[in-house]
């Protein structure tokens, strides 16, 4: 992390106090308060969260990391891939080559 990036310290729900990394680092070595506190990153900057909103976050990004793996023992494909490779009503259509269609439509009217 950059020393002058932004870090929001929470002090009440909703209000934080915005001190540069270096500051956070310093009071972490003078303070035992900081050394407990959880951030997250967003945009290069830290945010000061609560315990389970640190959890959601990191189990969060093990999932995707999770996914990236796993997505490579399988072959995935998005349905925009599909629709750009293919007319979408292409691959759902099943056609019954054995049955004359014309003549269906003329016995049923």
């Amino acid at each position: 992390m950059k020393a002058d990036a932004k870090c929001f310290i929470r002090f009440e729900k909703g209000i934080y106090e915005e001190i540069p990394y270096k500051e956070l680092e310093k009071r972490r070595l003078k303070d035992e308060f900081y050394k407990v506190k959880k951030f997250i990153p967003i945009d290069g900057m830290l945010m000061e969260v609560t315990l389970d909103e640190y959890i959601a976050f990191y189990k969060e990004i093990e999932r995707a990391k999770y996914y990236k793996i796993k997505s490579k023992d399988f072959e995935f494909i998005s349905i925009d891939e599909v629709s750009k490779e293919m007319d979408i009503r292409e691959k759902c259509v099943i056609i019954d080559e054995n049955t004359n269609i014309d003549f269906e439509v003329e016995r049923k009217i």
